[in-house]
């Protein structure tokens, strides 16, 4: 969060702001393909659905193409 100018709170509530967008990435990237984390877990910490969750490493998956 400290990376990117982010509140916890701000991260948890769901906020939109590109920062907040860019530190759930992170979090979602790091949690999901570094330690195993189920997606739903992921979601509860960083305020958004499961689905949400999925689309973000759907996203960074494509990219990666």
């Amino acid at each position: 969060c400290r990376e990117h100018g982010v509140e916890q709170g701000e991260l948890a509530n769901g906020g939109k702001r590109r920062a907040v967008a860019a530190a759930r990435r992170d979090i979602a990237e790091t949690l999901a393909n570094g330690y195993g984390i189920p997606l739903a877990a992921i979601a509860r910490q960083v305020g958004v659905t499961t689905s949400g969750v999925w689309r973000i490493l759907d996203r960074l998956k494509q990219k990666s193409k």
